[in-house]
């Protein structure tokens, strides 16, 4: 399979490449997903520039979330036809707190995979996790109340429409 690796910490066009690498295999309680969408965060790229809070090993996969399909389990994953844990070969799926997504295939504990629905386009799932808890996070940490203001930029990022969509909710 395809993986982008960021071979040391840098700008990303130097340290970035295109590798091939084996499919990973899952083990107890955990699923294979073939990744259909992977978003580009600030954060990955801070990751990759050692800008960020924490810095894996490198050579690293960077990625923060991804939406994708459920390609296999390992034991005691997805028993049964709708196992445990509600997933089922060929589901789609996002994942949480996982890394290491910009490739074709992740391994993920079956409790970090979510499945979607399939009215949701595959673009909206790879960016349900990490945008809008960032806005959260932004929203509830600075306390607003009412009146209180909030100077957004980036008006187009996927964390500022979260905010926006956050403080909206938060007031009604």
């Amino acid at each position: 399979m395809r993986a982008v690796v960021a071979r040391e910490v840098g700008e990303p066009g130097d340290v970035l490449t295109v590798r091939r690498v084996p499919v990973p295999e899952p083990g107890p309680g955990q699923v294979l997903v073939r990744v259909d969408a992977a978003p580009v965060h600030a954060g990955d790229l801070h990751v990759i520039r050692g800008r960020y809070g924490y810095a894996p090993p490198f050579p690293a996969v960077p990625g923060l979330e991804c939406a994708g399909t459920v390609a296999a389990f390992g034991p005691g994953a997805g028993d049964g036809e709708y196992g445990e844990d509600g997933l089922r070969l060929g589901q789609r799926v996002t994942t949480v707190g996982v890394t290491g997504t910009w490739q074709e295939f992740v391994v993920a504990d079956a409790a970090q995979v979510l499945p979607v629905p399939d009215s949701l386009s595959v673009s909206t799932v790879a960016q349900l996790i990490v945008s809008p808890l960032t806005a959260w996070l932004l929203v509830a940490g600075l306390g607003l109340g009412p009146g209180d203001w909030l100077v957004q930029t980036a008006p187009r990022s996927g964390s500022s429409s979260s905010t926006c969509h956050t403080i909206w909710a938060s007031a009604r």
